[in-house]
C-alpha cells in the first residue's frame, strides 16, 4: 500500500472493524492507510468522537505532542484493551479522544511521513488549529495558522471573526485590511439611512457571534477611518473587577456612612480585598424581605470572638454600596453625578445575586438616571446582565444620539457583550435616523416621537 496515498474526506474510514462494538452501538471504524495497522506494529489506538480508530506509534506521538507522549505512560490496566484488530493484534490500548476523525487525521498527518490533506474550508482549519493547540502540536499549529491567513482574501470578514476569537492579531489586522479594501470606496462617503447600503451593515457575518461588540466597534472603526488599534484584546487599562465591571482603585470604603455611625453591628462582611463591613442582620433582612441570601453563606469566627466574618467574592466599592443602600438615607449618598455606569451595573448585580432587593431597586432607580448622559454604557451593560427594561430606555436614548461608531461611541461594557447585541443597536440606529430630526427628543418603545422627561427617584 502507497504510504504516501492521500484520502478524500469521504475515505478517511476505510473499513469496519466487525467484532468490537460500543455502548452507544455504534460500530468502530478502521481509519485509512497509514493508520490501519497493516504492519502490525501499532502502539496505541486513538478513538474519535465519530468512533474511528487511528492505529498509532510512539516515535511519531512523542516527538508530535507531550500531550500525546504522556498517553503512553498510562497504565495499560487504566486503558480499555483492544483484542480484536485488523491484524489481529491483542492489548492495544485505546484513548477515546473528544475530536471527530477528520481532525485527528489531519493532525497526525502533519507528523507522519505522509501527504498532507488539504482542509475544504475556513471552518475545518479552525476546527484542527484548536486542536493543534489543545494538544501542544505547535508544528501543526504553526501549519493551520499559515493555512487560515489564505483565505483572507476570499472570506475576509470570516477571517477576522475567527481570528479574535482566537486571539491571532497578525490574522485580524489581515481579515481587516482585506476587507477595507474590499469595500466599495462609495460606502466609505455614500450618506443613507438605509441599514445596508452603509458599511456598519455590511460589516458583520454570523461568524461574529462569538465576537464581542468591542471586536466590531474596532473593524467598523477602521474600515471608515485606517486608523488601527489591536484588534482582538480591549484598549488599556481595562480590568474587571469580580462584579464584572470595570475595576476601580480600591480605596477604604469602611470608613464612611454608614459603617462608622451605627452602633453595635452584630456581623461582619468582609469583601475580597480584605476590607470588612460592620453591619446588622436586623437591616441586612428587611432590607432583603426576610430573604437575605447574603445572611446564609458559611460564617468564620472573628478573633475577638465578638461577630460572625462573611466573606463574599465583591470587591470592597461595590459591598460598600450594596450595603449603603440597606440603610437608612444612605440612598441620597448614590446617584448619578458621584457615580459610574460600570459601578452602578455592580452593585446591582451583587444585590440581586443576595436578594437584597431595596439596594437593587435604588441602584435600578440611579441606573435609569444615567441613560441621559450615558445611554451607550447603560444599554451594553444592561443587555449584559439581561436587564430588558433598561436595555430598552437606552436604546431608544441611543437613537439620538448624532454617533455610535466614532471614536467617542466606545465604552468599556462593549468588552463583555457579544457583537450581535452592537450590530442590532446599529440597525435599529439607523432607520432611527430617518425619524429623528431633534436630538433633545427620544423614541418610545413603540416608535413615536416622545421627549425623555426625568424619572422621579421612587
Amino acid at each position: 500500500m502507497d504510504m504516501n496515498e492521500t484520502p478524500n474526506e469521504a475515505s478517511v474510514v476505510a473499513k469496519l472493524n466487525p467484532n468490537h462494538d460500543t455502548n452507544s452501538g455504534l460500530k468502530p471504524s478502521i481509519a485509512k492507510s497509514p493508520f490501519d495497522n497493516e504492519d502490525g506494529d501499532a502502539d496505541l489506538i486513538l478513538r474519535t468522537s465519530d468512533k474511528v480508530e487511528f492505529y498509532v506509534h510512539k516515535l511519531f506521538l512523542r516527538k508530535a505532542s507531550p500531550i500525546f507522549a504522556d498517553m503512553f505512560t498510562v497504565a495499560r490496566s487504566e486503558l480499555s484493551i483492544h483484542v480484536d484488530g485488523p491484524s489481529q493484534t491483542p492489548y492495544l490500548p485505546i484513548v477515546e479522544v473528544e475530536e471527530p476523525s477528520f481532525i485527528i487525521d489531519s493532525l497526525l498527518r502533519i507528523y507522519y511521513p505522509v501527504e498532507e490533506v488539504g482542509q475544504t474550508s475556513l471552518n475545518r482549519v479552525v476546527d484542527v488549529f484548536q486542536a493543534a493547540l489543545k494538544y501542544e502540536m505547535h508544528k501543526a499549529a504553526t501549519r493551520m495558522r499559515k493555512e487560515f491567513a489564505t483565505y483572507a482574501r476570499t472570506d475576509a470578514l470570516s477571517v477576522y471573526a475567527y481570528a479574535c476569537t482566537l486571539n491571532l492579531e497578525n490574522e485580524a489586522k489581515l481579515g481587516a485590511e482585506e476587507w477595507r479594501k474590499q469595500c466599495e470606496p462609495r460606502f466609505f462617503f455614500f450618506s443613507s439611512s438605509k441599514f445596508a447600503d452603509c458599511i456598519a451593515g455590511k460589516t458583520y457575518r454570523h461568524e461574529m457571534q462569538d465576537n464581542t461588540a468591542g471586536h466590531l466597534y474596532r473593524l467598523i472603526r477602521f474600515v471608515k477611518s485606517g486608523v488601527y488599534t489591536p484588534f482582538c484584546s480591549p484598549p488599556p487599562p481595562l480590568q474587571e473587577s469580580s462584579t464584572g465591571c470595570e475595576a476601580s482603585n480600591i480605596e477604604d470604603q469602611s470608613n464612611i456612612y454608614p459603617f462608622t455611625r451605627f452602633p453595635n453591628p452584630d456581623i461582619i462582611i468582609r469583601s475580597i480585598d480584605n476590607i470588612d463591613f460592620p453591619a446588622h442582620t436586623s437591616i441586612l433582612t428587611y432590607a432583603s424581605n426576610s430573604t437575605s441570601k447574603i445572611l446564609h453563606l458559611p460564617k468564620d469566627q472573628n478573633p475577638d470572638g465578638l461577630q460572625s466574618v462573611i466573606c463574599v467574592t465583591e470587591d470592597s466599592k461595590t459591598i460598600a454600596t450594596v450595603l449603603q443602600l440597606c440603610y437608612p438615607f444612605a440612598q441620597y449618598e448614590v446617584s448619578e453625578d458621584t457615580c459610574t455606569v460600570s459601578h452602578i451595573a455592580g452593585v446591582r448585580k451583587t444585590a440581586e445575586k443576595y436578594g437584597i432587593v431595596n439596594a437593587a431597586r435604588l441602584a435600578c432607580d440611579v441606573m435609569e438616571d444615567l441613560i441621559e448622559k450615558h445611554a451607550i454604557q447603560v444599554y451594553f451593560a444592561a443587555r449584559r446582565y439581561g436587564w430588558e427594561r433598561e436595555a430598552k430606555l437606552a436604546e431608544a436614548q441611543c437613537w439620538t444620539l448624532s454617533d455610535i461608531e466614532g471614536p467617542g461611541a466606545y465604552v468599556a461594557e462593549m468588552e463583555f457583550v457579544s457583537a450581535d447585541v452592537y450590530h442590532h443597536l446599529l440597525e435599529r440606529w439607523y432607520e432611527a435616523k430617518s425619524l429623528i430630526s431633534t436630538p433633545s427628543l427620544s423614541l418610545s418603545s413603540s416608535g413615536a416621537m416622545k421627549p425623555r422627561q426625568k424619572r422621579r427617584r421612587r
